[in-house]
């Protein structure tokens, strides 16, 4: 388990890191070009300018994941859950989305030139979080 880990501007290039847990890991400016994150977790991790380049997020959970500039090319995102997660400036050109869920992502000047095979927008989980944050404590 990797939770919280600390690894900025670390060179992990075709890392086999399936099934990893890097939940609220730092990520940033990390290359991890090529790498298996098949099933990884990687839960409000901050991976802020961090290369993605045909990496495989098979089945990822990726919920929160900081993503501020970070480079997808290439990469497969098939079966992942990116909910939430902010990719502004983000490229994601080329990247494979087979029922890849972007459910209220944050996507200012991200490059997504495709959204075939991502997830419908699910109105219903939009109304039940917004009651859920406007409820009284």
């Amino acid at each position: 388990m990797l939770i919280g880990a600390k690894l900025p501007g670390a060179t992990l290039t075709g890392a086999k890191l399936g099934r990893a847990v890097l939940k609220t890991a730092v990520l940033t400016q990390a290359d991890l070009s090529g790498a298996d994150l098949a099933q990884a977790i990687l839960i409000e991790a901050n991976a802020t300018d961090t290369i993605f380049a045909k990496a495989v997020l098979f089945q990822c959970i990726a919920t929160g994941l900081i993503a501020t500039g970070a480079n997808f090319q290439g990469a497969d995102l098939t079966n992942a859950d990116f909910s939430h997660a902010k990719l502004d400036r983000a490229n994601l050109s080329g990247v494979t989305l087979n029922r890849t869920n972007f459910h209220a992502i944050s996507e200012q000047d991200a490059r997504i030139p495709s959204r075939q095979g991502v997830l419908p927008p699910d109105p219903d989980r939009t109304a039940s979080e917004n009651w859920f944050e406007q409820r009284p404590a």
